[in-house]
C-alpha cells in the first residue's frame, strides 16, 4: 500500500490490520479472523508541544474479511503529529479490548 503506514496484531491470518495515509487523512481497517472483536484503529493527534488535541477510535464492525476506509480532516500543523495502533474491540460498546493493541506508531500529519 503506498504512502501507507500500517500496523497490525495476531498471527496469520491477522486479527487485525489498520493503516494511515497522509494524503487525505484515510485511514483502512481489515478484520482478519473471525473471533468475535472488530478490528479497531486507536488514534491520537498531538501538537508540537507533544499534547494531546484530538483522539478517537475507528471500528470496523462489517466481520471477517471486511475492509473498511474512514476518511478524516486533521489538522496540518508543522509539528502536528499522529499517534495509532491497532487494537480488538467491541462495537455493541464501543470499547477497545485490554491488552489487545499493538504498539504505538507515530507520523507527522
Amino acid at each position: 500500500m503506498d504512502s501507507w503506514e500500517c500496523a497490525g496484531i495476531g498471527g496469520n491470518p491477522r486479527s487485525a490490520t489498520v493503516c494511515y495515509s497522509g494524503l487525505g487523512d484515510w485511514f483502512y481497517l481489515f478484520d482478519g479472523r473471525s473471533d468475535g472483536y472488530s478490528a479497531v484503529i486507536d488514534w491520537e493527534i498531538r501538537d508540537g508541544q507533544n499534547r494531546v488535541v484530538r483522539y478517537g477510535a475507528t471500528f470496523n464492525a462489517d466481520g471477517v474479511g471486511a475492509v473498511r476506509y474512514k476518511n478524516k480532516d486533521f489538522p496540518d500543523g508543522a509539528n502536528d503529529s499522529i499517534r495509532f495502533r491497532a487494537c480488538l474491540g467491541n462495537w455493541g460498546p464501543k470499547t477497545i479490548k485490554a491488552g489487545s493493541c499493538s504498539s504505538w506508531m507515530t507520523r507527522d500529519t
